[in-house]
């Protein structure tokens, strides 16, 4: 995304970021040299709602209460000048037992579902959005970038001038020719899509 100038939101799962020994959860001098690049960080809770990472349901001291409030508390220390102000919900079915948007919106504007659809214009779930997995492209399937700004082509029509967001695991190499051609369609397209991080679009 760097290439072509689009900055990313980071969702963040707080006690996994590791300085000593930094792997696929990354350091915080990592988070916070992408901050100062222009990306954005957010909260992906404390532990992603895992029992084996000590969220408890029943603890006060442990429970969905301090994975939401306490994650960005966390994050806020470690960037200093990031506002935290949206969440990625865990997903997976015993994290999605343990989600609660009203809770949520006790500390965030927005949070990221992970149903994956183009969320519709103007029928936006700011507190459970729509994000497609492992999405972006421009040939034409259901997800496709074209049907936001091509009422002819939309899959749907409730897509076109829609909220499209995406998240992303990880990106491999076969994603990549993808994905490039994802960003240069955006960028050529500049005039008729907002591009933004998460917390900016919400």
């Amino acid at each position: 995304s760097q290439r072509y100038e689009f900055p990313v939101t980071w969702f963040v799962i707080t006690s996994l970021v590791n300085d000593e020994r930094p792997g696929y959860h990354g350091s915080w001098e990592a988070f916070r040299k992408l901050h100062r690049a222009g990306h954005d960080i957010q909260s992906h809770t404390i532990t992603h709602v895992s029992p084996n990472r000590g969220f408890d349901p029943d603890d006060p001291a442990k429970n969905l209460d301090v994975e939401y409030g306490a994650s960005r508390e966390i994050i806020e220390q470690h960037i200093p000048g990031q506002r935290v102000l949206t969440l990625a919900f865990p997903g997976g079915p015993y994290q999605r037992d343990h989600t609660d948007p009203v809770l949520a919106a006790k500390y965030y504007v927005a949070a990221r579902g992970g149903v994956g659809h183009i969320n519709a214009a103007n029928r936006v779930n700011y507190r459970q959005t729509c994000s497609v997995g492992n999405g972006l492209d421009v040939d034409g399937n259901r997800n496709s970038l074209v049907n936001l700004i091509d009422l002819q082509k939309s899959y749907r029509p409730f897509q076109y001038r829609g909220w499209y967001v995406t998240h992303f695991h990880r990106v491999r190499d076969t994603d990549k020719p993808r994905l490039s051609k994802a960003f240069a369609f955006l960028k050529e397209n500049r005039a008729d899509i907002w591009t933004g991080v998460f917390r900016e679009v919400a």
